[in-house]
């Protein structure tokens, strides 16, 4: 779940929306109960959206800190389980500065649409995320749902997909960018590649795109990642992100 798609939820109803792509790649009716962050949690009680839907299996995403939701779930109808957390990070850019040696070792550039699927797939060939957790999504590999996704978010026009170049012209990572929010430039997939990995590349990259964030006027970088990913979060701090949310992902399974 992007940022801007719970910060910008803020004051919608919650509600289950079916997941086409989903379903037709796990064989089943798969939807995602969606929610905005001034939901009441106190008040919500997500049985009365989930009584009115025929799917299988519904995902949701929610701030960690409302740990009784889980409970409130708890019944002969419904089997739930938490099937990985999300951590957030941003980073504020009104008067920073770049590294030096990101400027001079790298340079960005438009990934080539040809290019991307075979790049994602290889990045994230057996990453782990709550597709990995749920036996029903067995089928559903998480590389190729990623390589999909990404594609189809560069064809916005808010939407960037970069690659890293280092000076061999080696491309050695990508990120992909929503920028249509004012308050935020929004890093919503970015890896590296497994051969140049564990040299500092990442916090490379993430200060080239503060740099171009910056340009754009934009006053921060925000991104997300599992909590699992320990040297992400790391390479992430390294560049002076700090975590600003955390929303844990649920697995709803109608019996």
């Amino acid at each position: 779940m992007a940022y801007s798609e719970y910060i910008g939820r803020g004051s919608i109803r919650p509600r289950i929306v079916p997941s086409p792509s989903e379903s037709e790649r796990a064989g089943l009716k798969v939807g995602r109960l969606l929610c905005g962050s001034s939901t009441a949690w106190e008040t919500f009680d997500p049985t009365l959206l989930l009584a009115q839907s025929d799917l299988d299996l519904v995902i949701m995403r929610y701030p960690s800190e409302q740990v009784g939701i889980a409970e409130k779930l708890s019944s002969q109808e419904y089997t739930c389980f938490l099937a990985d957390t999300l951590l957030y990070l941003s980073v504020d850019l009104t008067g920073s500065t770049r590294k030096p040696s990101a400027v001079s070792n790298y340079r960005l550039s438009a990934c080539a649409s040809e290019s991307r699927a075979p790049l994602v797939t290889e990045i994230f060939r057996g990453y782990t995320n709550h597709y990995s957790a749920n036996s029903l999504l067995g089928g559903l590999a998480t590389d190729s749902a990623y390589a999909d996704w990404a594609d189809s978010q560069s064809m916005a026009d808010h939407k960037e997909f970069l690659q890293i170049e280092n000076s061999l012209g080696q491309v050695v990572g990508i990120a992909v960018l929503d920028l249509e929010e004012e308050g935020w430039d929004e890093l919503t997939l970015v890896g590296i590649v497994p051969q140049f990995r564990r040299q500092g590349i990442l916090t490379d990259l993430l200060e080239l795109l503060k740099e171009r964030a910056g340009d754009r006027g934009k006053p921060s970088l925000v991104t997300s990642t599992q909590t699992h990913t320990l040297y992400s979060l790391r390479g992430f701090c390294d560049a002076g992100l700090r975590p600003c949310l955390s929303l844990n992902t649920l697995h709803i399974v109608k019996y």
